[in-house]
């Protein structure tokens, strides 16, 4: 998953992408990190399988942390980052977005 989102900053630093192709790879991470909570199941779970998201949820409740601030955190992430490439071709006309993106990721 952080494979995905390095290629893109990096594309978008050499300015080799642009319009909504950059969003796919964010699309890609996200499903990684929350999974198919439909394998195998008639009735899907939240917490149960082995995606990251899962494990997550798991450790929360584990720890008796409450809601899992971790999987927040992670798709707040991914949604600023998709919110900042939304703004079309943003990767060639911004010349710093690539830093904001590093930060970000």
């Amino acid at each position: 998953a952080v494979n995905e989102l390095d290629k893109i900053v990096n594309a978008c630093k050499k300015k080799e992408v642009f319009g909504l192709d950059v969003l796919h790879p964010i699309d890609r991470v996200a499903a990684l990190w929350i999974g198919d909570s439909e394998q195998g199941k008639t009735q899907p779970e939240a917490d149960a399988g082995h995606t990251l998201y899962a494990m997550a949820e798991y450790q929360a409740v584990k720890f008796a942390v409450g809601t899992n601030q971790a999987n927040n955190d992670v798709l707040e992430l991914l949604a600023k980052m998709k919110s900042v490439l939304s703004a079309g071709n943003v990767c060639i006309n911004d010349d710093q977005v690539h830093q904001k993106l590093r930060t970000m990721a």
